[in-house]
């Protein structure tokens, strides 16, 4: 089943207090997230997100994992696809981006 079958739950697991729920630590969000079963998880890529999103992956290797990240560098988005996150969108044009990988990833599954 793709993500494109049914509505999809999103969860953002990130350090800004814009966010409805809160979390202290990266720690606190992953066993937070766990009961919820995302259809996507949206990480926050600095302050300890790539760890974050490996164990996320490593929990649930099917998990659809998209990194945030002010500045995607090269260097940052080989790393997440090692770690295996399927994709990572710039914060600066998430709205825009984030539609087309969401349909892009589901496709691919």
């Amino acid at each position: 089943m793709g993500l494109a079958a049914s509505p999809t739950g999103v969860v953002i697991l990130d350090g800004s207090p814009a966010f409805v729920a809160a979390a202290t630590d990266y720690i606190e969000r992953l066993t937070g997230y766990a009961p919820v079963r995302p259809g996507v998880v949206l990480v926050d890529l600095s302050l300890g997100g790539l760890e974050l999103a490996q164990r996320v992956k490593q929990g649930n290797p099917a998990q659809v994992v998209i990194g945030l990240a002010l500045f995607p560098t090269p260097e940052l988005i080989a790393e997440a696809r090692r770690l295996g996150i399927d994709a990572v969108v710039s914060k600066e044009s998430f709205a825009d981006e984030l539609p087309g990988v969401l349909r892009r990833l589901g496709s691919d599954r």
